[in-house]
């Protein structure tokens, strides 16, 4: 606390919860929330050949809900990338031998995944359990890339964009209704998929983030 107060002239904070307590210590802080780089992400015609796509890291409670998915879906081509996130590396590098076609352990560059988001229908994007209100990287990048994204609910999300421009859940019920809906209406859902592009794009950039910056700097 002492340095913050008395070394630090600004803090900024991905996880905007943490402000109050902060202030509760007589420290100021403001909310930094992370953004798209349009020039690495950004919509690219492709042919749609992957249902469903996941990219980041298979902690345990992401592969259960990955596992619930693929077992309600067995007809969709489901696509997850991501190295899984265990001490028992060794011992379960085999864990998903049977699911070889859909899990992918592979780290993907940029540019790579840039061409995953316009192949994929759906985008699903699931937030670590730490987070509170916290937004991803990934929220950003799979909107930025005009894909249509279906996310976990957070305050940041409701604050700043509607349910015109992604599709979000709360609960795993909502997950699996929302699921169906799109996998049934892809087609028709396009205007949402670039609602949420032009939003992100106008307002959520990291030219954005560093005019905040420097507003605040001054």
């Amino acid at each position: 606390s002492y340095i913050l107060r008395n070394v630090v002239d600004h803090i900024f904070l991905f996880e905007q919860t943490e402000i109050p307590k902060l202030a509760a210590e007589g420290i100021t802080a403001h909310f930094l929330p992370l953004a798209l780089d349009e020039s690495v992400y950004y919509p690219i015609e492709s042919e749609k050949d992957i249902d469903l796509l996941f990219v980041g890291a298979l902690y345990p409670n992401r592969v259960a809900l990955l596992n619930k998915i693929i077992k309600q879906f067995p007809d969709k081509n489901i696509k997850i990338y991501g190295n899984l996130f265990s001490t028992w590396r060794k011992p379960l590098k085999f864990f998903f031998k049977k699911d070889k076609h859909i899990y992918i352990n592979k780290n993907l560059q940029p540019t790579e995944l840039n061409k995953l988001y316009a192949r994929a229908k759906i985008c699903l994007n699931i937030h670590h359990s730490q987070s509170v209100d916290g937004v991803n990287q990934r929220f950003f990048e799979t909107l930025g890339a005009g894909a249509l994204q279906v996310c976990d609910y957070k305050t940041f999300i409701g604050d700043n964009f509607s349910e015109g421009d992604l599709v979000w859940y709360k609960n795993e019920e909502e997950l699996f209704s929302n699921l169906n809906h799109a996998f049934a209406n892809t087609i028709a859902l396009n205007y949402i998929q670039n609602s949420g592009y032009l939003k992100v794009k106008a307002n959520h950039t990291f030219t954005k983030r560093i005019a905040y910056v420097l507003k605040i700097l001054a």
